[in-house]
């Protein structure tokens, strides 16, 4: 049997907002959704033969970016805040955002004071489409610290001269890590007994954050872990074969087919609900 990836909306990232106020009513709720542009799985070669990850380890990762990159040819002022950086100099390259009002091209502003600010994006526009930027529109931090997730670009600011800047090849561009994770669901078990044997996991895929640990997932598939008994799962068009666990609580397995290039978007959802309590007093 193979087990086939479950798709999660289309990379759905859900943040959930609610709002209390003291007066009487009916709940109501209200669902908007924004898309950010579309990123590149970059191909990579399977490795060979059998593998073995031990627990926190992903299964393998390939590279991903924009579908577009710029190299900046001038200075430009971040326009971020306080405690961000204020610049970025000739060479800083950035990668490629699609807004309604047409292509962005964002890099990020680093905190020098990571105690109480963070890294911010600064997003770039030609708006006269004449080889420079006009404008600059601060767009907030990374979403779960991942330098290349620009969901809602800020206002625009116009810069205090046109800055010129170089389109690149979407390879040489700012690049992300997507990982193939793994995992073995938890199960209850009362004190003093020995945990349960695992006979499950689950194989993600995901974009990294800067740490190199926390991943957004896009997909999952979940399937039997028995030594002795080969399972197959096909996750973005990658084909592995997990081949049983480690004494040290590690998986075996093998990787038959990494990812194909592809093409995949990623959208967040976001609901925001406004809840009425009657209060008596």
């Amino acid at each position: 049997m193979i087990y086939q990836k479950r798709p999660r909306r289309g990379g759905a990232a859900a943040v959930a907002l609610s709002l209390a106020v003291m007066t009487g009513g009916a709940a109501a709720a209200q669902t908007t959704q924004t898309s950010t542009t579309t990123f590149v799985i970059q191909p990579k070669a399977a490795p060979a033969g059998e593998q073995v990850a031990l627990p926190g380890q992903p299964l393998w990762k390939q590279t991903v970016t924009s579908t577009r990159a710029a190299r900046l040819d001038e200075e430009a002022v971040s326009m971020a805040s306080i405690g961000v950086a204020r610049s970025f100099p000739a060479g800083t390259k950035m990668f490629g955002v699609l807004a309604p009002d047409g292509w962005l091209y964002c890099a990020v502003a680093a905190s020098a004071a990571r105690w109480w600010t963070g890294d911010e994006f600064s997003c770039y526009q030609d708006l006269d489409k004449d080889g420079r930027f006009d404008v600059v529109r601060p767009s907030g931090a990374p979403f779960n610290g991942i330098a290349l997730f620009v969901f809602q670009p800020g206002a625009p600011k116009r810069l205090p001269a046109p800055v010129p800047y170089t389109e690149i090849p979407y390879t040489e561009g700012p690049q992300g890590e997507l990982a193939v994770t793994w995992e073995v669901p938890k199960k209850r078990y009362k004190p003093g007994q020995p945990p349960p044997v695992p006979t499950e996991v689950a194989l993600k895929t995901g974009i990294l954050d800067h740490n190199d640990r926390n991943a957004t997932i896009f997909d999952d598939v979940t399937g039997p872990l028995t030594n002795g008994q080969q399972v197959h799962y096909r996750l973005r068009g990658s084909d592995i074969t997990v081949l049983g666990a480690t004494p040290e609580g590690g998986i075996r397995y093998r990787v038959d087919a990494a990812m194909p290039a592809q093409i995949t978007p990623m959208t967040m959802t976001v609901y925001t609900s406004t809840y009425f309590y009657v209060m008596m007093y």
